[in-house]
């Protein structure tokens, strides 16, 4: 049975930017690499938190690798969208 992730993107309030949410957990785009865009998680510099999120922009292909070293971030409102990735 594939794994489903709920998925948002939400405007950050530091830059404007836009901020990656997955199952509660907020990443920021660290870089892009012809269609493939890098998220680390956004507790990364705060906690050393390893968790990255690579999303394939050909493919929509969402691949998240390494554990959270926290719980979810609580503060933030998102929508509930189900995306099945494509193996």
């Amino acid at each position: 049975m594939p794994l489903s992730f709920q998925i948002d993107f939400i405007d950050s309030k530091k830059n404007g930017g836009k901020l990656l949410v997955v199952n509660g957990f907020r990443f920021f785009r660290n870089k892009k690499r012809g269609s493939r865009q890098y998220w680390k998680c956004s507790n990364y510099y705060k906690e050393k938190c390893p968790a990255i999120a690579i999303y394939d922009e050909t493919s929509f292909n969402l691949r998240l690798c390494h554990q959270h070293r926290h719980n979810t971030s609580n503060d933030i409102a998102e929508k509930k969208i189900k995306v099945d990735p494509i193996d």
